[in-house]
């Protein structure tokens, strides 16, 4: 004949809803802690959106440079637009207005 024996640990269930309240803690953090994995996708979009903004300055820098860059050449045509629209006269220049009789 044999005999079972059943060995009942007291606490087990105590053991075990403290290993699960640990394990829910641990998930907790891991998903919406500080460093979780949403406060990464936020971050992700943040950057993304930050390299897209990047992205548009450059290309309006490079825009202004190449303004400025054909501002700085002096072409022959601007600068008699120059002078006969805005009255501006060069270096060393003077500027005379004759009256026209009425």
């Amino acid at each position: 004949m044999r005999r079972r024996f059943k060995v009942v640990v007291k606490g087990s269930h105590m053991l075990l809803a403290l290993l699960a309240v640990l394990f829910c803690g641990v998930e907790w953090r891991l998903w919406f802690g500080t460093f979780g994995l949403l406060a990464l996708r936020h971050k992700e979009a943040q950057l993304q959106q930050m390299t897209e903004n990047n992205k548009a300055l450059l290309e309006t820098e490079h825009q202004l440079r190449a303004e400025v860059a054909a501002l700085e050449k002096t072409s022959p045509l601007m600068e008699a637009m120059a002078r006969e629209k805005l009255d501006l006269v060069g270096p060393d220049e003077v500027l005379y207005r004759m009256a026209t009789p009425r």
